[in-house]
Order: C-alpha cells, then structure tokens, then sequence
C-alpha cells in the first residue's frame, strides 16, 4: 500500500525499471545495467494535449484542446525515476489508445530503445476519460511491459459498475 497515487506511481516505476533490467540481463549477461537503463522508456497520455477532431475554432490551434489527461505526477516520476517519459496524444474522447501506444514503442524500439512502462488513467481528472485498458494490456504483454493503472480519482465507478 502507498501512501499517495504519486508515490505508487514512483514505485511502479522503479519496480518496472528493476523487473526489465533483471529480465534483459538473465537472457544477455555481458549486457551492462547502465546501458540498460540509459535505453528503457515509459509512456502515458499527455497531460495537455489531446487531439480534437469534433470541435472547430477559428484561432490557430484549432486542432488542439488543453486538458488534463495523465496526472503531473506521472512525468515527474518518470524524472525521479531518471526514466524518459513519452507523452502521448490522447484521442478525441481523452483516451490513450493502443494503436497510439503501439507506433510509439515501435518507434523507440527501431531507435534502439527498450519500452519499459505504461501508465494507463481510469478517471483522468481533466476529462474523467477512462483509457481502454484491454487494448493498452494486450500490447503490453506483447511487449513484456509494466502496466501501471493510475485510478486515483475515478477507478472505483470501473468496479463498483455505475460508470456511465
């Protein structure tokens, strides 16, 4: 039990960046941990842009909303954790979606970067949007990533079935 959402999401990450270092290393010994840790990345939505395909404005950033998606405290572990944090675009309902998660780790992957972490939000606190975790779990397994689910605000409607 931790004693804050922030503080669990530290931990996930230090658990998760613990979890792969030791994984890499059982199947290539004469790899060096720094190295490792130097590579591995983690994702979550982005905590002030979402792209809006629904609204229409006439001032410049007519294709952007701002909004809470990921909570702050989810970058600012990611600097705790000296682990890069990709933000990712959220979609017009404030939901991180697999095809966007997928791109990215692919992407970093092709760049020589190791996809480590994911921080999935049910009940972002901008938008009390719910990310799809079946999607965003089954390309984390098939990446052997850590799925952390971030329910601080809203994750007991998904339990308690009143979610409308």
């Amino acid at each position: 039990m931790q004693g804050s959402a922030s503080e669990a999401t530290l931990v996930g990450l230090l658990a998760a960046k613990e979890r792969t270092v030791r994984r890499l290393r059982a199947s290539n010994p004469d790899w060096d941990e720094g190295a490792i840790k130097a590579r591995l990345v983690a994702y979550t939505s982005d905590p002030q842009l979402q792209t809006n395909t629904r609204q229409e404005c006439s001032c410049l950033l007519k294709d952007l909303v701002f909004v809470d998606q990921s909570n702050s405290s989810v970058e600012k572990a990611g600097l705790l954790g000296s682990m890069p944090m990709r933000l990712l675009t959220s979609d017009n309902k404030g939901r991180l979606r697999a095809s966007t998660l997928e791109e990215a780790m692919k992407q970093d992957i092709e760049a020589g970067l190791i996809p480590c972490y994911v921080v999935a939000t049910l009940g972002t606190t901008g938008t009390c949007s719910f990310d799809p975790l079946e999607e965003l779990g089954t390309i984390c397994n098939k990446q052997r990533v850590w799925l952390h689910v971030d329910a601080a605000y809203a994750g007991n409607t998904s339990v308690s079935g009143t979610r409308g």
